[in-house]
């Protein structure tokens, strides 16, 4: 038995009646995402971390490119032993505000960070 809906191919006439469905379905899922609360995301490695940087500007971006923001202080990270953790949502809020210099607190740990105790980043101006 074939499936209708997939061989449905709408005539040129139909297509703006799709598209304002369409539309209509998307704005009430953006309204559903806007009424749930943040859930924090889990920590990602550097290969995931350049993954998603990637995806973010659209270009690229290699592990090396990583570290080296994260050596001059431009990619906000926790370090728990010789390994680097990144979150979504520190990279997101970073890059919406790119003119802030990102430093880790002393003493931060992974666990610190999960439990939402102490290692919270600090975000200084850059003056000049």
């Amino acid at each position: 038995m074939e499936n209708k809906e997939k061989d449905f191919i709408p005539t040129f006439d139909q297509l703006p009646g799709l598209v304002a469905g369409l539309a209509m379905q998307i704005g009430l899922l953006v309204k559903q995402l806007g009424e749930k609360p943040m859930v924090q995301s889990d920590p990602m490695g550097i290969e995931l971390c350049a993954e998603y940087l990637s995806l973010i500007e659209g270009k690229e971006v290699t592990k090396a490119a990583v570290y080296n923001r994260v050596h001059r202080g431009r990619l906000p990270y926790r370090k728990n032993g010789a390994t680097l953790y990144f979150w979504r949502e520190d990279i997101s809020a970073y890059l919406m505000n790119p003119e802030v210099s990102v430093e880790r607190e002393k003493g931060c740990s992974l666990g610190a960070r999960m439990k939402g105790k102490s290692g919270a980043l600090i975000i200084e101006h850059r003056v000049g």
